[in-house]
């Protein structure tokens, strides 16, 4: 009985490293983007384009702002960076490998970041 548990345990640290490790890599994968200054949830939908990967926010919230231009080799989360800075919106890669987005106004009042749907 031991036996089967530590097996249990060893192969559920393996599988959560692995896990780790792999979600560590995606974050830090570069890719190559070339979005110019448009409306940002034109932009967003780009860089999660060329870069594959999911996204979530609300288009409703993100009228009449404008993204940055990203061109060059980034990380996800550098050109979400670069992208959203001076927009008033917060951006961040989850654990999960989305794209989240949420205007900043709405995190200092609520306390919370509160993920835009």
């Amino acid at each position: 009985m031991q036996l089967y548990l530590r097996r249990f345990v060893l192969l559920a640290v393996c599988a959560l490293a692995q896990l780790v490790l792999s979600t560590t890599a995606y974050c830090s994968e570069i890719f190559s983007f070339n979005i110019s200054a448009m409306p940002v949830d034109i932009a967003l939908r780009r860089l999660a384009q060329q870069s594959n990967t999911p996204l979530l926010f609300s288009h409703d919230k993100l009228q009449n702002i404008y993204a940055q231009p990203v061109v060059g080799n980034y990380s996800v989360r550098s050109a979400l960076t670069i992208l959203l800075k001076n927009t008033g919106i917060h951006g961040d890669l989850n654990n999960d490998g989305v794209l989240t987005v949420s205007l900043e106004r709405e995190n200092s009042h609520n306390g919370n970041n509160k993920m835009i749907k």
